[in-house]
């Protein structure tokens, strides 16, 4: 996430590329993060997403309060109605992002 939004894999060519340019990135604080998947992953990157000021919103397969975050639907979180989104890998969930 932080590499996306400073925009570090432009500002690597650039200054590989031999020439000193200050870029503008975008902070995260203030964002949205949606997070598919409230396991340990999951959990640990809506804590630290939190941390750094994100409003956080997630969807798990099954409900759990835990983590501390709103659940909202998997079809809202993924129309695009919330920014990001952290993709989970298990065998009922391989393809859902």
């Amino acid at each position: 996430m932080w590499a996306c939004a400073r925009d570090i894999a432009r500002m690597d060519r650039t200054i590989r590329g031999g020439t000193w340019r200050t870029l503008e990135g975008s902070q995260l604080a203030g964002k949205t993060l949606g997070v598919i998947g409230l396991g340990g992953i999951g959990a640990e990157v809506a804590r630290i997403a939190r941390g750094i000021g994100m409003e956080v919103v997630a969807w798990n397969r099954t409900p759990r309060g835990e983590a501390g975050v709103p659940l909202v639907g998997l079809d809202d979180l993924l129309a695009g109605r919330r920014r990001g989104s952290h993709s989970i890998s298990g065998s009922t969930t391989r393809r859902v992002a």
